[in-house]
């Protein structure tokens, strides 16, 4: 048994994904690039899920980040429902 006897095309398939993901990190630079040419700025902080009609964004008791429910339940009392903020919605949905 020699070494030419072993597959290394895990060589070639990560060479392949590097110049991929170069790709993709320069088209994504590219668009950033003109938009700021136009004038044109994506807000990291725009909230576009549905989530933020029932929660808002604050600050608890120990100085965490959370979202609080909004809602009243039927006997009008307000909704204790917490979860903590970490830059997205799903563990709310």
């Amino acid at each position: 048994m020699s070494i030419s006897d072993f597959d290394f095309s895990w060589e070639q398939e990560s060479e392949v994904e590097t110049s991929t993901t170069r790709t993709i990190d320069s088209d994504v630079n590219l668009r950033k690039c003109q938009r700021q040419e136009k004038g044109i700025s994506r807000s990291v902080n725009t909230k576009r899920s549905f989530i933020w009609k029932f929660f808002k964004q604050e600050r608890n008791a120990n100085n965490v980040e959370v979202m609080k429910c909004g809602l009243l339940d039927h006997n009008g009392n307000p909704c204790t429902t917490q979860y903590l903020t970490f830059g997205s919605t799903s563990n709310a949905i």
